[in-house]
């Protein structure tokens, strides 16, 4: 029992150099011929799948891909360790305990003191200064003290 069978107008067409295609439109008289252009068209598909794609190209595109992955794990691992790192620094400015700001604070409180100290010993070292003035000048006004020209 053999069919005859009819296959319409069938178009494929490959992007390389050459354009493959096969257009049916006559009338197929055993299963035999359409066993044959089928096996036909899958050693067409079987040739164009074995040939490099891209010429190599596609090969490249995936190695570039591989390293453009290990570099973003690469820079997730940087930036983790790059917040560490930042949380760390805060903490060492604002720790109440222990921070740089509360120590500069402290020290604040030590340079008022000091300088409070430094204001009183200027304002007695003024204070000896004026006595001392005043008493040469209270010496060479009752004569005890004599100016020879």
């Amino acid at each position: 029992m053999r069919r005859k069978a009819r296959l319409s107008r069938i178009p494929l067409s490959f992007s390389s150099n050459e354009q493959f295609q096969i257009e049916t439109t006559k009338t197929l008289k055993t299963q035999d011929q359409i066993l044959a252009s089928q096996n036909q068209l899958l050693e067409h598909l079987v040739k164009k799948l074995e040939a490099p794609v891209l010429n190599g190209g596609f090969d490249e595109l995936t190695q570039k891909m591989t390293r453009m992955e290990t570099i973003q794990t690469q820079m997730v691992e940087t930036q983790k360790i790059s917040s560490q790192q930042v949380a760390e620094i805060h903490k060492t400015i604002n720790d109440p305990k222990e921070g740089l700001i509360v120590t500069l604070s402290g020290h604040g409180k030590w340079i008022s003191s000091a300088k409070k100290v430094l204001i009183w010993l200027g304002a007695g070292g003024v204070t000896v200064l004026v006595g001392a003035l005043g008493k040469l000048g209270w010496s060479f006004v009752t004569g005890h003290i004599h100016f020879i020209p």
